[in-house]
């Protein structure tokens, strides 16, 4: 963790930095529980810190996440994690709509 984290703080933040991170993140797996959900979080909370579109993995994408992580761990890479991404915040951003047009 300390080795990530060093490498998170070194890096200018964007979307696939935040991508790259998180796989990063669930690849080490540094608790018993609560991996995924805390890694979301971190997800969430570092894109608001950083002026970045926030998002939340959606349920329904689950496979493709899930897809996104296998192909860090065979290929390390984070294209597919960064489309998902794109596509939540997208979904995110429709979603929070609905406030503003009160």
């Amino acid at each position: 963790m300390e080795k990530l984290l060093s490498w998170y703080n070194s890096r200018n933040i964007t979307l696939e930095i935040l991508a790259e991170f998180h796989v990063r993140y669930e690849s080490i797996h540094p608790f018993q529980d609560g991996n995924g959900r805390t890694g979301r979080m971190i997800l969430f909370r570092e894109c608001l810190c950083h002026n970045i579109s926030p998002l939340i993995i959606e349920d329904a994408h689950r496979p493709e996440y899930l897809e996104a992580l296998k192909e860090y761990r065979e290929n390390g890479s984070v294209t597919k994690m960064c489309s998902l991404f794109q596509t939540e915040q997208d979904y995110y951003r429709n979603r929070c709509q609905y406030f503003f047009l009160l």
